[in-house]
């Protein structure tokens, strides 16, 4: 059940409800619904406690049904794990571990057939010595919200998001208010925030499994492994965006999430996909399928020095022939895309090349076995 708050109160008047990773519906003065505010959107504020609820929450428009592929559908359009639905006049907020787990139902075969390997995306890992600094900064770079965390045997260990270091920041003070911390940490290192117990998923595990392991203990991302070490990574939003995909691929095998973009930019990149796989359709292969990940931020924040924004995009392209990754950023959306394409170009070329290595040598094998 969603906690609902008034949009004229302040991050302060709902700080303890925030610890305990409610979200919020929010009304005006007369009890009318406004929007939406996620955990994860006010965590990022919790050292701001002035902070007007007016100034941060989310319009979003309550679904008027419980079509569970339209509220995932909502769901990526609008990047968020919850989204507003209303019911016989009433709004309830429905999770993405709600939706996964109806869909897994709806799409058992779907979700018991496709392996945690189709889905991962490449890790990002840090060693557990590292500093937290360092890490954040890693996080920015990279365009990322979590990473995995290593030892000196390179085995995973755990994984930090942004909200576990903010809340471990958030209860150090308020242990130190109360007395508790005696001396001044120097350096904070990434083992300092991980959890007893290391979630993960192994390469051959089924989505259905992945999705209950998520669903179960409330956790939006476990880390895929092989021999202890870390392959990749696997999200419930990975989850949701593979199947969206997996249902429209012959209508639009094109699903940009992230940022929202307007029909201009998604344009741009369909039209370099549909350019790309006119080319190397041989080598792509059948129903080809573009994931498109955008993060939007801002640099340049210093007083005096005017703001730019600055893209990071991430491309995955899946076929049943391929799967290859890309990642480009710049201050320019239009440029950005076109240097993540020639990426993607340059990696289907060698794709290319590879299989015409390989057709040469079956077929100098088959030639030489005809005079055997």
């Amino acid at each position: 059940m969603a906690k609902v708050v008034s949009i004229d109160a302040r991050v302060q008047d709902i700080i303890n409800d925030i610890k305990n990773g409610e979200n919020f519906i929010v009304v005006d003065k007369k009890g009318r619904y406004k929007g939406i505010i996620s955990n994860e959107r006010l965590i990022r504020y919790i050292f701001n406690p002035d902070t007007k609820i007016e100034k941060i929450y989310v319009k979003i428009k309550p679904l008027k049904t419980l079509n569970f592929l339209e509220i995932g559908r909502k769901m990526i359009a609008s990047n968020s794990r919850v989204i507003p639905v209303e019911i016989n006049g009433k709004i309830e907020l429905i999770s993405i571990w709600d939706v996964l787990e109806n869909l897994l139902e709806i799409e058992r075969a779907y979700f018991e057939n496709t392996l945690a390997r189709d889905v991962m995306n490449p890790p990002v890992i840090v060693n557990e010595w590292d500093d937290i600094k360092k890490i954040i900064a890693m996080m920015k770079s990279k365009g990322v919200s979590r990473v995995i965390v290593t030892n000196r045997e390179e085995k995973a260990v755990g994984i930090i998001s942004i909200s576990d270091i903010i809340r471990y920041f958030l209860f150090k003070k308020e242990r130190a208010t109360k007395g508790e911390l005696e001396e001044k940490e120097e350096k904070l290192e990434a083992r300092s925030l991980l959890r007893e117990r290391l979630i993960y998923a192994k390469t051959d595990d089924n989505l259905y499994k992945i999705v209950k392991i998520l669903s179960k203990d409330r956790i939006f991302a476990v880390p895929v492994l092989e021999n202890e070490k870390p392959v990749g990574i696997v999200t419930a939003k990975d989850i949701l965006v593979h199947y969206l995909s997996y249902v429209d691929r012959r209508s639009l095998p094109v699903i940009v999430h992230g940022t929202s973009i307007d029909k201009i930019d998604t344009g741009i990149i369909e039209k370099k996909f549909k350019d790309l796989y006119r080319k190397f359709n041989r080598v792509i292969g059948d129903k080809p399928r573009l994931i498109v990940h955008v993060k939007k931020g801002e640099k340049g924040e210093k007083k005096g020095i005017k703001r730019k924004y600055f893209y990071i995009i991430n491309a995955k392209i899946i076929s049943d022939k391929i799967k290859i990754f890309a990642s480009e950023s710049g201050y320019d959306f239009s440029s950005t895309v076109r240097s993540l394409f020639k990426i993607l170009e340059m990696e289907l070329e060698e794709k290319k090349e590879e299989n015409k290595e390989r057709y040469y040598i079956e077929r100098l094998l088959k030639d030489s076995l005809e005079y055997i």
